[in-house]
């Protein structure tokens, strides 16, 4: 029930898209901050800010609560299979009996005919990946600010 995502089209000519086989570019995305920046003092300032910042602190701690909220939702979509055992051993006028029992089954599970369960998940790890992007973006923000 999911609508399939379809990207639209980047409207960036034609001879952007292109690149000529003797250029290697590097994509900025794949340079750390570190190679850019020359001076050592605004390095280190840079690295005092990005280690000492609170929001960027609770930042992360959003990223790993989207975790572990994807976590619990990806788990409760599987079957929860529980399982007991008893024994009792009892003497009673010189007689003695032994009762084992066991049993073993499986509780509230949902079939997906309609994929409800799937479409929970993907919202899960959608938010998950948001919250990434968010705290990425803050320590971009905060290390351009500095």
């Amino acid at each position: 029930m999911i609508p399939e995502y379809e990207r639209p089209v980047a409207p960036i000519p034609a001879h952007y898209l292109e690149e000529t086989a003797t250029e290697t570019r590097t994509p900025a995305a794949d340079i750390a901050w570190q190679d850019f920046i020359a001076d050592e003092r605004l390095k280190k300032l840079i690295t005092t800010a990005l280690v000492n910042n609170r929001d960027l602190r609770v930042a992360i701690l959003n990223v790993e609560k989207s975790r572990a909220q994807y976590r619990i939702t990806h788990s409760s979509s599987l079957p929860k299979i529980e399982s007991t055992g008893n024994f009792t051993r009892s003497h009673s006028a010189g007689m003695r009996s032994d009762l084992w029992s066991a049993s073993i089954g499986t509780s509230a599970y949902e079939l997906g005919r309609f994929g409800r369960g799937r479409s929970v998940n993907q919202q899960a790890l959608d938010s998950y990946f948001a919250t990434a992007a968010a705290r990425r973006s803050a320590w971009i923000s905060l290390g351009a600010a500095v």
